[in-house]
């Protein structure tokens, strides 16, 4: 019997989740820096996202904060002749994440006008001004990677050393855990939609196994 009301309640709740469910999309864009480089990667940033309303103010959500991104580098080297050389790098960068967030606040429920269904939680929240955010999730890094640099030849018997152009392109990816943080200001009629600040670390644990960190700034529907 236990197990019973156990089952019924869960299915309860479950139904009533997903009666209740909300979709929101965001987008925006911001930066990304891998491991310790310098040059950071400018990106176009979406979020889509599935929020369960548990209570006035906090939902839980399913998100993919997809982002997409360019970068370009240089590095300088001075060979033993003192003559600069430049080493040119750039290329793309893709991360797909799926998070599972917990939200509090501004964001966290979608306001309506009337009071029925989930709608009953959002009385008080869709008049919330600030919210915040954080999540756990798992990421997938793609990287596309152009190198141009000089190197040299075998010395030749007449010129010596010579000097040749060399581009190489390089494919990686890596999966790994995504952790995101950040938080929501209400704006709008209602404050029903949302400007998102989201922070981002990602640790691949295949391949290269790179550290990604990133910030993000981005427009609520």
């Amino acid at each position: 019997m236990k197990r019973l009301l156990l089952l019924v309640a869960l299915g309860i709740f479950t139904l009533q989740t997903a009666v209740a469910q909300q979709f929101r999309f965001g987008i925006g864009g911001g930066t990304m820096n891998q491991d310790t480089r310098k040059d950071p990667i400018f990106m176009l940033a979406v979020s889509p996202g599935v929020y369960f309303p548990v209570s006035k103010r906090t939902s839980f959500s399913l998100e993919m904060p997809l982002k997409m991104g360019y970068g370009k580098g240089n590095i300088t080297s001075f060979p033993a002749d003192y003559k600069q050389f430049t080493n040119e790098a750039d290329g793309f960068a893709f991360n797909i994440p799926l998070m599972l967030n917990f939200n509090f606040g501004a964001g966290a429920v979608r306001g309506k006008k009337d009071t029925i269904g989930a709608a009953r939680w959002s009385t008080v929240a869709r008049e919330e001004g600030f919210g915040f955010f954080l999540g756990l999730g798992v990421a997938s890094y793609n990287t596309i990677q152009k190198n141009t640099y000089t190197t040299f030849l075998s010395p030749d018997v007449e010129t010596g050393y010579r000097m040749t152009n060399v581009t190489d392109i390089f494919y990686n990816q890596s999966t790994g855990v995504m952790l995101n943080a950040g938080v929501r200001f209400g704006v709008g009629a209602h404050k029903r939609r949302n400007l998102e600040l989201r922070f981002i670390y990602m640790k691949g644990m295949t391949s290269e196994k790179p550290e990604v960190r990133g910030v993000t700034f981005a427009y609520v529907f």
